[in-house]
């Protein structure tokens, strides 16, 4: 597991300094991030993809190796996964401002909730252990609640970007570049 992380790590590096590369009239120090509106960040639409992935490689296995203990913990996963489906749904809807005409690069909004559904994954993550070994009765089924909510959460977030971007709206090529630097005068 350790080496897929590795690898996909290394690709979504490549991506982001590819995507860098093809923007247009970086100033000098001045990345992206800084050119957009506050909160607002400029990605390949390919990392959204990614990350959709490395839950799946992270999460997974855990997910398989916890539902199959009970009918609980079966009841509790699919309870997870459905809040998971209409979390990163709505979050999806919030995150994606548009995709750039002419690249695969999409605008993405930054949202407190993003930093709060980490957090849960990392307790999740770490309490794995603490969950599989309880003696109470409810621990594994809120953990595998937990843990499907988060790995589906994911993958519906990435799911549901990549169909908005392909009919939703398309911001233009320029779009938060400094004005003046596309060539045109005023």
């Amino acid at each position: 597991m350790g080496a897929v992380l590795i690898l996909v790590v290394v690709v979504a590096t490549i991506l982001v300094r590819r995507s860098r590369r093809r923007s247009p009239d970086l100033h000098s120090g001045q990345t992206r991030s800084e050119r957009l509106v506050r909160g607002e960040r400029r990605r390949p639409l390919l990392l959204t993809v990614i990350d959709a992935v490395i839950a799946l490689v992270v999460i997974g296995p855990t997910v398989l190796h916890v539902v199959p203990h009970s009918s609980a913990t079966f009841s509790a996963a699919f309870g997870g996964a459905l809040v998971g489906v209409a979390l990163g749904a709505w979050r999806a809807r919030l995150m994606l401002v548009g995709r750039v005409e002419g690249s695969w690069d999409v605008i993405l909004r930054r949202s407190p909730l993003e930093y709060g559904l980490l957090v849960v994954l990392i307790v999740a993550r770490s309490l794995e252990g603490a969950a599989v070994r309880a003696h109470a009765s409810w621990a594994l089924p809120v953990f595998a609640g937990l843990v499907s909510f988060a790995l589906v959460e994911s993958i519906a977030r990435a799911a549901v970007i990549v169909a908005r971007c392909q009919w939703g709206r398309r911001l233009p090529a320029t779009y938060g570049l400094d004005p003046g630097v596309d060539g045109s005068t005023t």
